[in-house]
Parts: C-alpha cells; structure tokens; sequence
C-alpha cells in the first residue's frame, strides 16, 4: 500500500433497539415527486415519498416544538448546507417510525454521492425525457428541495401551558 489516506464513516445504527417484527414504517425521504413510490404490500419494503404521503394522508408527522428546532434548524438545515458545499446530492432521510413503542428515529443517509458530470448528464437526460423536475438536481437545488419537503413532512407541536 502507499501513502494514501484512508477514510471512515462512522453511523449511528438506527434500528437499534427496534425489532423488525414490532411492524416498523420505514421511509426512505428525498423530497422528490418523480418515481418515488413502491408496493407497500411487500414485507420490510423501504417505502418512499408518495407511500409517506398516502400512509399518512398527507399529514405531517408531528414533533415536539424543541425537537422539530433541532431537528429541522439546526441538524437538518445545516448538514444539507454542509453536502451542498461538498458537492454532494441524492441523499435522504431515513424515517422509522415503532408504532407499538410509540418512537420515532431520523436520520440523513446515502450522503457519499457527488454531483459529477455523470449526474449532470443523467439531469439533462431525464429532464428532456421524463419531464418535470429530476430526482438527481444540482446540489443547492437539491438542498433547497429537501429542507423544503422536510417541513411538510414533519411539523412542530406545542405546549399547551
């Protein structure tokens, strides 16, 4: 071996703690319209935007005040910020939503892909072929979908004091 660098990604397991049997919702969030649908019917399918908006006839998922601050102005917002600067796109939020423990886990994933010019072609392409906006935009674009879509998706609740 050389003198190269070697790197590590280090995740929290997200599932720990849960029991794939307990009837987990999992949905894999990018905020994209485009083919982001799948046959929920299947057992442990990843379900995606528009089964979200289906399952939960287009209710946000409610947090509390100080966890929805946390969660959409500080971690969020500034970790997509973060990838936008990196050049990096395509990635999601990972939402596993236990029913019967009455919890909710969250967190960003599939965040190692840069828009290269591979992905650039692959916008253009889809954007002449398909229409409408691509699921694979420029970073900030990206960013800006995600965030956007984030804060329909999830919504703050507070106190009655």
């Amino acid at each position: 071996m050389g003198d190269e660098d070697t790197y590590y990604i280090v995740m929290e397991n997200l599932f720990l703690g849960f029991d794939l049997a307990d009837g987990l919702q999992v949905f894999d969030l990018k905020g994209s319209e485009t083919r982001r649908y799948v046959d929920p019917d299947k057992p442990n399918q990843v379900l995606l935007d528009t089964n979200f908006r289906i399952i939960r006839n287009s209710e946000p998922l409610s947090l509390s005040s100080s966890d929805y601050k946390t969660l959409i102005d500080h971690a969020l917002s500034r970790d997509a910020e973060l990838l936008a600067r990196q050049n990096v796109m395509d990635y999601s939020l990972l939402v596993i939503i236990n029913r019967k423990l009455s919890q909710v886990k969250i967190g960003i994933i599939d965040y190692l892909r840069q828009y290269t010019w591979d992905k650039q072609m692959e916008t253009v392409g889809k954007k002449m072929t398909a229409g409408g906006i691509p699921t694979i935009i420029n970073p900030q674009e990206y960013r800006e979908r995600f965030i956007a879509a984030m804060k329909r998706y999830l919504i703050p609740i507070f106190p009655l004091n």
